[in-house]
């Protein structure tokens, strides 16, 4: 006849299988930078650093960067959502340019290929026309952003919607800024890789082209 465990035996028990069973799951999802050429991470966490210096000097009484996170875009997302201006991130484009200007650019291709030239169909003049758009980004669909999207991915509901639209469309799409701004408490922010995604879809936004060739 078996012993029956004592109260402290299901205890440790049951710590123990905690342990086996959640410890995997938070090194994934930590190590989802690791997908970055070393050479790249240097620009990787110099764009974490400067949305969570942004975050962080608006709510410097807020230590836990997760908190501060969630506080900050309780303000900024829903009125971003309302006006459709992403400057209320605290990113607007002239930040943006400065910030791209200073990134080594190979670092920066893992995520974005930046380009000078926009070419497009202009509806007044009706036909195909180029023109100089400097900062104009696509995302890199072969870079090591899209590698770190697949891998949270695996442990992530959110982000695996997330990818799936942008691997469809090879850009975010609508629907990815909608999730952003509206589930953006589904990312676990004390996650540097899931502050990058944040983040890395707030500098996708290309300005409006009639802003930016106005007579």
């Amino acid at each position: 006849m078996k012993t029956p465990k004592t109260f402290y035996q299901i205890l440790v028990t049951a710590f123990i299988s905690f342990i086996i069973f959640s410890i995997p799951v938070k090194v994934y999802s930590q190590n989802a930078l690791d997908v970055f050429p070393k050479d790249a991470l240097p620009v990787v966490n110099e764009i974490i650093a400067y949305y969570d210096s942004i975050v962080q000097s608006t709510h410097p009484d807020i230590k836990d960067i997760r908190k501060a996170y969630d506080v900050y875009l309780d303000t900024v997302c829903p009125k971003i959502l309302h006006d459709g201006n992403f400057a209320h991130s605290g990113i607007n484009p002239e930040a943006r340019r400065k910030l791209f200007d200073r990134l080594d650019k190979k670092g920066l291709s893992e995520i974005f290929i930046v380009g000078d030239t926009l070419k497009y169909f202009d509806t007044k003049e009706r036909k195909r026309v180029e023109r100089y758009f400097p900062y104009y980004v696509n995302m890199n669909m072969r870079g090591a952003y899209i590698k770190m999207l697949e891998k949270l991915s695996h442990t992530s509901p959110f982000v695996n919607d997330y990818y799936k639209q942008i691997h469809g469309y090879r850009n975010p799409t609508a629907g990815c800024y909608g999730m952003i701004l509206r589930d953006y408490r589904k990312l676990n922010f004390s996650d540097p890789a899931q502050r990058l995604v944040f983040i890395v879809t707030i500098l996708s936004v290309n300005e409006k082209i009639e802003h930016r060739f106005r007579p």
